[in-house]
């Protein structure tokens, strides 16, 4: 698989400033050409590489071993890290960090997730109760879920 070194070093700058204006500005090309470029790469390697909320930017599992990868000036290497990256494709992999509150904690019985680790084996799951409010993407949760009234 030929990979796109425009595309490359965009990822590469994003991962490194964790902002697309700041991207956009060091390597001196529009906002919408740097999410064009990511698009490319994430198309072409068929997995997400960085999860996006209106406020933050992180990597993925495949984002976060891409960019370990990166670095090397090894064409053999890199391909190989681009191999590893689209096998994370093939099946859902990988830790999956979720954030329940206390009211929901009887939902998730032993049952349930004995049959999601057996159907997704290859997933590693780790779970906190917590009742009090936080940003879930801002302390790198995956998932929450919280039952109850919504504040505005």
């Amino acid at each position: 698989m030929m990979l796109d070194k425009n595309a490359l070093e965009v990822f590469v700058t994003l991962a490194q400033t964790r902002n697309f204006r700041m991207a956009s500005e060091k390597l001196g090309v529009t906002r919408p050409a740097i999410s064009q470029a990511l698009r490319r790469l994430e198309d072409m390697l068929q997995i997400s590489l960085i999860q996006r909320t209106t406020c933050s930017l992180s990597l993925t599992e495949a984002g976060e071993r891409l960019y370990y990868r990166s670095g090397t000036r090894n064409s053999a290497a890199l391909n190989q890290a681009v191999g590893d990256i689209t096998a994370l494709a093939s099946e859902p992999r990988g830790m999956l960090r979720s954030a329940v509150s206390s009211i929901t904690e009887h939902f998730i019985d032993g049952e349930l997730l004995v049959e999601f680790l057996t159907r997704y084996p290859h997933i590693e799951l780790y779970i906190i109760v917590k009742d009090e409010e936080f940003n879930i993407v801002q302390q790198g949760y995956d998932a929450g879920v919280r039952l109850g009234e919504i504040s505005a």
